[in-house]
């Protein structure tokens, strides 16, 4: 059952990932809102994610309440903000339609840290992996589902309608957190700061936060650069480059599930190494394809061995994590991933021109050394670690 509840828990964030990034620059374009105001809008909408850890602390402070109360606030907050941008027209109060994005995405992310706390309490060493994978393939179900049900709200009835669909979507979603036993684990009003700053005096702290900080930069170059190598240099069409899209959410469920039965079985540290050095020698390969079915092998299987490698560094997370502050700490290890995933992004175009295609998979192959590297010094003593 615990394993139904923190797929469902992470389904909203597969809304986000359809309303944000894509709806919402088609929404604006169709108000003919400028190109650069617009990628202004979707970043703002990202924020929330990086800085979580500023709200996290109250999820650790108040431990005491339990953690589907904060589930609970996290959601309503969001599904209040999608019912109130229905009603805001972005030509006209753009200001106001972003902070609103804003405030929802703040809701939501309230709800993720408290979902992460939550499944750090319930869980132990020995099934965080299988737990992790089963938030992701909630993420990655509610990205496919919400991108069917929500473009054609927004094509057949408008995008007003759709907002408001994206928070009834929501609203189903905490039925089964409300019939859930609640976690409550007997902490009153802990000070959160100091704990958090002694837990970063730790060197293997540090450490796996300058890992998370890295393990992600990849994903970022890849984000950007796969569609423009696809489009540019492949002579892909836009549907053909969609289908590569489409795909991805059938792909990251097996390799979700692999990769947190490996972390569990073998430890976190060898499951990371196995999923992520093959990887290296994919990404590289991508600039030898000439074809979609050339570059659909490569890059899916990357997509497949990162979601195990996600899986398995989000459990090594939870294991480190101080359990008086567990929303705290690991929201600031994700949101650390976070960081790098949306910053190597930004440059990606930048390395891209100085690169050109030619190298440019090079270096996103070789940047993954970089936290192998941060990782062989983290010592862990558990071998479910």
């Amino acid at each position: 059952m615990k394993y139904i509840l923190f797929a469902d828990l992470y389904f909203p964030e597969g809304v986000i990932d359809v309303v944000a990034p894509i709806l919402i620059p088609i929404y604006l374009v169709e108000k003919g809102i400028a190109v650069e105001i617009i990628t202004f809008v979707a970043g703002v909408a990202i924020l929330p994610w990086i800085i979580k850890f500023l709200w996290s602390g109250l999820i650790d402070k108040y431990s005491y309440l339990g953690r589907r109360i904060f589930v609970i606030i996290g959601s309503l907050i969001a599904i209040f903000c999608y019912i109130l941008l229905a009603f805001i027209d972005p030509v006209d109060s753009l200001f106001l339609f972003t902070f609103v994005l804003f405030v929802s995405q703040i809701g939501q992310s309230f709800h993720d840290s408290t979902t992460d706390a939550w499944a750090i309490d319930i869980s132990q060493k020995e099934n965080r992996g299988k737990l992790t994978s089963s938030m992701n393939i909630g993420h990655y179900v509610g990205i496919g589902i919400s991108a069917i049900i929500l473009s054609y709200v927004a094509d057949n009835y408008g995008f007003n309608f759709m907002f408001i669909t994206a928070g009834i979507i929501i609203l189903i979603l905490l039925i089964i957190p409300i019939i859930f036993n609640d976690s409550k684990i007997g902490i009153k009003k802990e000070k959160v700061t100091p704990l958090l700053v002694n837990e970063f005096k730790d060197n293997k702290i540090r450490l796996v936060a300058l890992f998370a900080l890295f393990i992600s930069v990849s994903s970022g170059f890849l984000m950007f650069v796969v569609p423009l190598f696809a489009k540019n240099i492949l002579n892909l069409s836009t549907s053909q480059i969609g289908l590569l899209a489409g795909v991805v959410p059938l792909i990251v469920i097996p390799g979700s599930l692999l990769g947190g039965h490996i972390s569990d079985k073998w430890g976190r540290k060898k499951a990371i190494y196995l999923l992520v050095i093959p990887s290296i020698f994919l990404i590289i390969s991508i600039m030898f394809t000439t074809t979609l079915l050339f570059i659909a092998i490569p890059y899916f299987i990357v997509i497949f061995l990162n979601a195990g490698r996600w899986t398995s560094s989000s459990a090594l997370y939870m294991d480190v994590t101080n359990e008086k502050i567990r929303a705290t700490q690991y929201s600031t290890f994700n949101g650390l991933e976070n960081f790098g995933l949306i910053i190597s992004g930004m440059i990606a175009g930048t390395f891209l021109a100085i690169l050109g295609y030619s190298n440019i998979f090079i270096l996103i192959g070789l940047v993954l050394f970089i936290p192998l590297a941060i990782l062989y010094f983290i010592k862990i003593n558990n071998k479910s670690k």
